[in-house]
């Protein structure tokens, strides 16, 4: 991972360090934080696009990646999280087709079943 200044310190596939670190959950947690304020103040319209474009691109890599049971743990249940925030701001903009597709997808993160790179094509679009 780079340490660069400006660095995202996000790990690539074939790093010699590629795996979950508690940097990469903290910046999970905080886009929880995030996103879930943001709903909460603006409603399901607002940011909705953002949140299943993390969760497909950002979190689904990160899913892909080594970690240790615990980080593992951590990290599928704020996806798990920030999903069921996705189904409730989908709900609330009127998307209820879309956010039973998401609900089945956060039963998945929460047990563990969703949770490789070959899932990626399930993630939030």
């Amino acid at each position: 991972m780079s340490t660069e200044p400006g660095s995202t310190g996000v790990r690539r596939r074939g790093e010699k360090s590629a795996e979950v670190g508690q940097a990469d959950i903290d910046r999970a947690r905080f886009m929880l934080s995030h996103f879930t304020s943001n709903w909460y103040r603006y409603g399901g319209r607002h940011a909705r696009a953002a949140l299943a474009s993390y969760i497909g691109d950002d979190v689904a890599q990160q899913l892909s990646l080594y970690a240790l049971p615990d980080a593992r743990h951590e990290l599928l249940t704020t996806a798990a999280q920030l999903t069921h925030v996705l189904v409730d701001m989908s709900a609330d903009n009127g998307h209820q087709g879309l956010a039973q597709h998401y609900y089945t997808l956060a039963l998945g993160i929460a047990s563990g079943s969703v949770t490789g790179a070959s899932d990626r094509s399930h993630c939030a679009r």
